[in-house]
């Protein structure tokens, strides 16, 4: 045993993981020798299936096996694994993954790792093998039920298609697009008996909520599922089954949704719970930006008040920081389902020239759906849901921001967040044409409301978060602001808050306004006529005093830069305000 080339080859993987560089390094040298070698990649598999051979060694080969393939796998400075031994290894690998499945042996994850690394180059043009197996399986679950095996056939599925959509050569996704034509059914046959099995789980009450397993299965399985959903076809809507299986999405999510507002207790204490709740919302987004059209029997309306009763329900809720970024997920996907149901112009504007036939009988459905949630949910509605959801600031969170040093004051408080770019992506999209004029009503009406209330040093924080979020959408929304809002009318809301700024202390959370008013001035600096010119610049002067904040005066610095472009035509202006650079 102890000179068979399993034996030898686990020893220098043992070797080469030792602390000692002395046994380390020679036997770095020796594996790096071998790679090259033909069989080399079977070698590694044979010591991973090899229960003579102890635990780690298993592990290390099969580590060692998928880098071996990635850096083999394709000619590189002349070495490659040959077309021959290529086919060997992609059989010996579907045998092992149907043991590993089966539970015959262990670290499927890092085998499935190995498999993927193959797909990247072979699948699913020079890999027909792989295919099949996976027909199979679905095929096995589809009658023998989620069983031991599932789990494991789930990971494999999950992970072949991840690798996959990971491609971005349009070679690589009209082969996704065939794979989906050919995976949908057995794929999709699985997934209803998951839905059904969930459907009868949700009427018996809250037994059986708490199988991790069950969580973890049907995680891997809607995330197969609605990743082919999303990638696998070029025109969800084009397909005879498409419209039909975005209805069952929607059902399943309403059900997820369900469960949480039920059994609120049990699932928040389910961590694979709350990850597939997650993945599926975050890939329900996706899916309706992707195919739009195929929303039409799910309901337009329904789609998007789902969405709009989620923010309600959750931008308020107070949950702990493990579970923070939980609920970010949550609220980020919500309002990017609206953004995304905006931005579509067929939803806006009705059906297009290009629609004929069929397509143009779901964009007149759409576009009449959408028009009903319209009528239901107002821009100004949506336009404070989402300021709720991600542009209003937790009071902790300014105040870590306030004790950072140096530059990572500039931006402001989460302006780097996924939940605060996916706020203003809804709150753009609010305004698209021909929807933006009930958004700039709303927003003409917030500011009479905030001119009749200046700001004061006493304010609490709820009054300070309230005009914070409203200099946002001044920001935002320029472009939709420009033809009806004066940058003049803006100056009468500018003042008072200039005027605090001597009064705030060093960690008071009203430097959060003057920060977020140099953002607009900087949004609007291609609109500054030449009369308002000294009044901005006086103001934008007493930021950068010495004795204001230092948030505040690294904040100021970045509308003075965009106002030497706006007046670089004028020596006189662009004196000026180059003197007030120089000055901070």
């Amino acid at each position: 045993m102890a000179s068979s080339p399993v034996a030898q080859v686990v020893q220098l993987l043992v070797a080469a993981s030792s602390g000692d560089a002395r046994v380390r390094s020679p036997a770095l040298q020796r594996l790096q020798e071998l790679e090259s070698q033909p069989g080399f990649v079977q070698l590694l598999l044979e010591a991973y299936a090899d229960q003579a051979v102890e635990p780690q060694g298993r592990l290390l080969s099969v580590l060692l096996c998928k880098n071996v393939v990635d850096r083999q796998w394709q000619p590189r400075a002349g070495t490659a694994i040959s077309a021959e031994e290529k086919n060997a290894i992609k059989d010996c690998l579907l045998r092992l993954v149907k043991v590993a499945t089966d539970g015959g042996l262990p670290h499927l994850l890092e085998l499935t790792m190995v498999l993927r690394r193959v797909c990247r180059y072979d699948f699913p043009r020079q890999w027909d093998g792989l295919a099949h197996f996976l027909l199979a399986e679905l095929q096995a679950v589809r009658q023998k039920g989620f069983g031991e095996g599932a789990l494991g056939v789930l990971l494999v599925l999950h992970n072949v298609l991840k690798e996959q959509a990971s491609k971005r050569l349009m070679t690589a996704r009209r082969e996704f697009h065939q794979l989906g034509q050919l995976l949908v059914e057995p794929l999709g046959a699985v997934w209803v008996l998951k839905l059904e099995h969930m459907r009868q789980l949700l009427s018996q009450g809250s037994d059986g909520l708490a199988d991790d397993r069950l969580w973890r299965l049907s995680r891997l399985l809607d995330g197969s599922f609605l990743l082919l959903l999303v990638q696998g076809f070029a025109h969800l809507h084009d397909n005879p089954s498409g419209p039909q299986m975005i209805q069952l999405v929607r059902e399943h999510v309403e059900l997820l949704l369900a469960f949480l507002r039920t059994h609120s207790q049990q699932c928040m204490q389910c961590p694979f719970f709350l990850k597939n709740l997650k993945s599926v919302l975050k890939w329900w987004a996706l899916l309706l930006h992707a195919h739009p059209l195929s929303f039409a029997q799910a309901n337009v309306s329904s789609v998007l008040h789902t969405s709009v009763e989620l923010l309600k329900t959750c931008a308020g809720l107070q949950v702990n920081s493990e579970l923070r970024a939980w609920l970010e997920g949550l609220l980020r996907s919500s309002l990017l389902m609206l953004a995304h149901a905006f931005n579509t112009v067929a939803f806006r504007k009705g059906p297009q020239p290009a629609h004929q036939g069929q397509v143009l009988e779901v964009a007149t459905a759409c576009h009449s759906q959408f028009a009903e949630f319209l009528r239901t949910h107002s821009s100004g509605e949506l336009c404070e849901l989402a300021c709720h959801a991600a542009l209003r600031l937790p009071l902790e969170e300014v105040q870590e921001w306030l004790e950072e040093d140096g530059e990572d004051q500039l931006l402001g408080p989460q302006s780097q967040t996924e939940l605060h770019t996916a706020g203003e992506a809804c709150i753009r999209a609010l305004g698209q044409d021909p929807l933006g004029q009930p958004l700039v009503e709303h927003i003409a009406q917030r500011m009479k409301e905030e001119l009749s209330k200046p700001p004061a040093a006493s304010d609490p924080y709820d009054v300070v978060c309230r005009k914070d979020t409203f200099l946002s959408l001044l920001a935002l929304c320029q472009a939709q602001l420009k033809p009806h809002l004066e940058f003049q009318v803006m100056l009468g809301f500018f003042a008072p808050i200039a005027a605090l700024v001597p009064q705030m202390g060093k960690q008071s959370p009203c430097i959060l306004l003057p920060v977020r008013l140099c953002s607009v001035i900087r949004a609007w600096s291609a609109e500054i006529p030449a009369g308002a010119l000294p009044s901005v610049l006086q103001l934008l002067q007493a930021f950068l005093h010495s004795d204001s904040p230092k948030a505040v005066r690294l904040a100021a610095l970045s509308p003075v830069r965009a106002m030497l472009d706006r007046f670089s035509d004028s020596e006189v202006h662009y004196r000026r305000i180059y003197a007030l650079m120089v000055f901070g």
